[in-house]
């Protein structure tokens, strides 16, 4: 599950074993928005049929666990909050993954 997770790069939901990811973020069709001071993102549609908002508890750190509450509109199913370990930390995204589900996710978060 973390070799998969690591190979993925689009911000957005992935679940292990599946060839589309769940939702991710395409320039073309959603809007991107983050509050880094509250440790959330969304990616929603232009016209809010579609929306994934991602909070985490608390700043993420290589190798910590947090939990992720997700909000979703018009996606599948996702799971309203579990626990994930960070597995990576590139420029503005952190990658991190849910050891129960195999659900790995790709959360925007812009540095000040």
């Amino acid at each position: 599950a973390r070799e998969f997770a690591l190979k993925q790069g689009e911000v957005g939901v992935y679940e292990k074993d599946k060839t589309k990811p769940v939702f991710v973020y395409d320039e073309d069709k959603h809007q991107l928005a983050a509050n880094p001071m509250q440790f959330m993102c969304r990616i929603q549609t232009d016209d809010q049929a579609k929306m994934l908002q991602m909070t985490l508890d608390k700043q993420p750190t290589l190798s910590a666990t947090c939990k992720l509450s997700v909000k979703s509109k018009g996606v599948p199913s996702i799971g309203s909050q579990c626990q994930v370990e960070v597995l990576k930390i590139d420029g503005d995204k952190v990658w991190l993954l849910d050891h129960e589900s195999y659900m790995s996710f790709i959360f925007y978060y812009p540095q000040q």
